[in-house]
């Protein structure tokens, strides 16, 4: 999350939420690998399995917009910010690897992230403990929902496709 420290340029937060967003979704977006299983078929008589089961996409893209809160209160303030993030990260695509013709995913985006309430007295610190929160939340984001498409000649059969199985 250095990343995002680096970011930061002043102290003014009606100009420096916006720029923190933005390196969040950056970071993420660019750091992003999602991992699929697959469940494809070749038609015939009888139908061929792909022998292709999952694949791996680093195709994320998308933004986060933060903003003031309003509220002197650390906990709340904690409480509103994560659900910035959270939001923002709901609106993430993701496209498949070269070679799929998946339609786009998401991720599930829930729960909410909350970004614990800590005296700033150590900037550093508090910033390598909301990026473990932020991360920590955002691996779990797994969205099982199938996924329709095609991966050369197989396709997916109704109720199976492409499944998020992991999100590293």
């Amino acid at each position: 999350m250095s990343a995002v420290k680096n970011k930061i340029s002043d102290k003014n937060t009606n100009q420096t939420l916006p720029v923190i967003g933005h390196a969040i979704a950056k970071y993420l977006t660019r750091n992003t690998d999602v991992m699929y299983s697959w469940s494809g078929i070749m038609p015939g008589s009888p139908p061929s399995p792909d022998p292709v089961i999952t694949y791996k996409t680093n195709n994320v893209k998308g933004d986060i917009f933060m903003r003031p809160t309003g509220t002197r209160s650390q906990t709340l303030n904690g409480v509103l910010l994560g659900k910035q993030i959270t939001d923002g990260i709901k609106t993430f695509i993701i496209t498949a690897a070269p070679g799929w013709a998946v339609i786009p995913g998401t991720f599930k985006a829930a729960p909410q992230i909350v970004l614990p309430a800590v005296p700033v007295n150590d900037f550093q610190k508090l910033w390598l403990l909301w990026a473990q929160t932020i991360i920590t939340a955002y691996k779990t984001y797994i969205n099982p929902a199938p996924l329709m498409g095609t991966h050369g000649s197989f396709l997916a059969p109704p109720g199976a496709g492409a499944a998020m199985t992991q999100i590293f």
